[in-house]
């Protein structure tokens, strides 16, 4: 069928057999080791797919498996939020477009190691706690803790500013 052989599903092409070259690290497309970032690399492109409704190369739009992966090879993968709707893009930017980003990039050496470490990050950001794929500026955390606590903070604030009306007077 044309599906079977479209490049998304492997079909057709020059890359190894039993891969499908559209969710490849490029290390298994050069033919390196396969190591545990190689899966993280294929479970991040997955979870890019579920946010972003399709793959960051559009294997639709490829007519070769060969463009496919040199897409792979040369490409950086584009952003969430460059892919979808600007509703959309607000909701995808931040900690969850830095997840799938590490765990897409094309060096396997800058990804999560594991795909534990991975998970690890989802959840955290899930939890609305500061997330491994960004830098953990004193703001960033700062953010994210008045994020997960907004009623104490709030409710601190104001006592806070209560006293200090109440001894300007």
């Amino acid at each position: 069928s044309d599906e079977a052989a479209s490049p998304a599903n492997g079909g057709g092409g020059d890359a190894a057999p039993g891969l499908t070259p559209g969710y490849a690290a490029p290390e298994q497309l050069l033919g390196q080791p396969v190591t545990t970032a190689t899966d993280v690399y294929a479970l991040g492109l997955v979870l890019f797919v579920l946010l972003a409704g399709r793959h960051p190369a559009a294997p639709e739009q490829m007519q070769t498996r060969s463009e496919l992966v040199r897409f792979t090879l040369e490409t950086e993968p584009p952003r969430l939020s460059e892919v979808v709707d600007s509703r959309q893009a607000r909701l995808l930017q931040g900690d969850l477009e830095a997840i799938v980003t590490k765990a897409i990039d094309r060096d396997p050496l800058r990804r999560y190691t594991t795909a534990e470490l991975f998970a690890q990050d989802l959840q955290r950001y899930l939890a609305l706690e500061p997330v491994a794929a960004r830098p953990r500026s004193f703001g960033y955390k700062l953010s994210k803790f008045v994020r997960r606590n907004r009623g104490a903070v709030l409710g601190g604030s104001t006592a806070m500013l209560a006293v200090l009306l109440t001894s300007g007077f």
